[in-house]
């Protein structure tokens, strides 16, 4: 739609769903330099929530560093096999499954209400 409104451009589903297509095996190369920094990195956030894709929950899994962020799709929200090389501090929300990575720090955040009742972000900084 925004090509049409914007451009005058008519494209069809196939033809964007070819170029996601090609675009993500273009850039294989880059998304694992991410992954692998990411994990490697000294500290680096952890989180995921759920999505729905073609009708069934899946979950989007994010691993941030300050400067980058590596997303991967999961059809389980407990999958940590693709973390269990990371090394360093793991910053997490406390869920359970994370307490399974072995060999590394774990600094927990978690969100509280401030007056008015607005969503903000507190960091405590407690490491295990």
């Amino acid at each position: 739609e925004l090509l049409s409104d914007v451009f005058s451009c008519q494209m069809s589903n196939k033809t964007i769903a070819n170029i996601n297509q090609e675009l993500a095996h273009q850039s294989e190369a880059t998304v694992e330099k991410i992954r692998e920094k990411a994990l490697s990195s000294q500290v680096k956030h952890a989180d995921e929530t759920g999505m729905r894709i073609k009708g069934k929950t899946n979950w989007l899994h994010s691993l941030s560093t300050e400067k980058l962020t590596w997303y991967r799709v999961s059809q389980t929200r407990k999958d940590n096999e693709p973390l269990l090389s990371i090394e360093g501090t793991v910053v997490h929300d406390h869920w359970k499954p994370y307490y399974q990575l072995e060999g590394v720090k774990h600094s927990l955040f978690e969100n509280k209400k401030a007056n008015g009742g607005e969503k903000n972000v507190e960091w405590g900084i407690i490491f295990y």
